[in-house]
């Protein structure tokens, strides 16, 4: 079973879009191409997947993942005599391309991963594809949101393999905060009691194993939240500007078109004129057992 949708230019050009995805069980099942433009990412509910790419030879099995690189030669497949299925989602999109770029500069693709909710995030991901009231905005935020976090797991694994374990713990706690305190305000001084470092100490870390400095991932994180309020609530502004706690109205609309290009104004009218409504609209699939 797959679903199949055409990208608008709209799409295209500015969202994280997925042109197919679906389910697969055929044990016949194979996949041998030189390139194809997309990404993918495949989630084994039961069976193995084997992938081969890279002269290398992969088996992805029940509770994992894989993100691949589908613009070069690779070759998926199952083996008739081990009964498998896999749910999976072809993306593309330059946000796509960025963060499988810092992915693959973390842990080079194909990249295995676990993340014991992959199979809810797919089934969402089909939710938010199909019918009437699909909403490919909120698709596109999903699938930044996926990428994000396969892009956390593999800098953890790099960082592993370069520092130990403290720096995947460093950025377990860093997560932890941001999520909790995203909406206050939020210093140096505030991360460093948090952690009972320093601020030079905990500035010093963040920069290492962060490769920016904590107040710059902030303000990213905070503007990403805006995007996500203007888009899919219709909270003025100038609301918007006080709930991330930015000093003024102004200090939030520089901040805002010094990230995007854009100021909050135009983005909300380019969104919603392409979307036609703020409100996200899903479409229930039930999940097989």
């Amino acid at each position: 079973m797959s679903f199949i949708c055409i990208p608008t230019d709209f799409e295209r050009d500015n969202l994280c879009y997925s042109d197919l995805m679906g389910i697969t069980d055929d044990p016949d099942f194979i996949i041998d191409r030189n390139s194809f433009d997309n990404f993918i990412i495949m989630y084994v509910k039961q069976g193995i997947l084997f992938h081969e790419q890279n002269n290398n030879l992969f088996e992805v099995h029940p509770g994992q993942s894989i993100l691949v690189n589908l613009k070069i030669p690779h070759k998926y497949y199952f083996k008739p005599e081990i009964k498998s299925e896999i749910l999976w989602i072809h993306m593309n999109g330059h946000d796509v391309q960025n963060v499988a770029d810092r992915i693959n500069d973390a842990s080079p693709l194909p990249f295995m991963y676990n993340l014991p909710d992959m199979q809810d995030e797919i089934y969402e991901c089909f939710n938010l594809y199909q019918g009437e009231s699909a909403d490919h905005f909120a698709l596109s935020a999903k699938i930044y949101t996926i990428l994000m976090r396969i892009y956390r797991l593999a800098q953890n694994e790099n960082l592993k393999s370069q520092y130990g374990g403290e720096a995947a713990v460093f950025r377990e706690n860093i997560q932890n905060i941001i999520s909790k305190n995203i909406l206050s305000k939020i210093d140096l001084q505030f991360f460093a009691d948090s952690l009972n470092m320093s601020k030079y100490h905990f500035a010093h870390l963040f920069k290492k194993y962060y490769n920016i400095s904590p107040m710059k991932y902030i303000m990213n994180e905070k503007i990403k939240l805006a995007k996500h309020y203007l888009i899919y609530t219709a909270d003025k502004i100038t609301l918007i500007s006080d709930k991330l706690q930015f000093t003024s109205l102004s200090h939030f609309s520089n901040a805002f078109k010094k990230e995007t290009g854009i100021s909050p104004e135009q983005f909300r009218k380019l969104s919603w004129s392409a979307s036609g409504s703020p409100e996200n609209h899903i479409i229930n699939i039930k999940k097989d057992d």
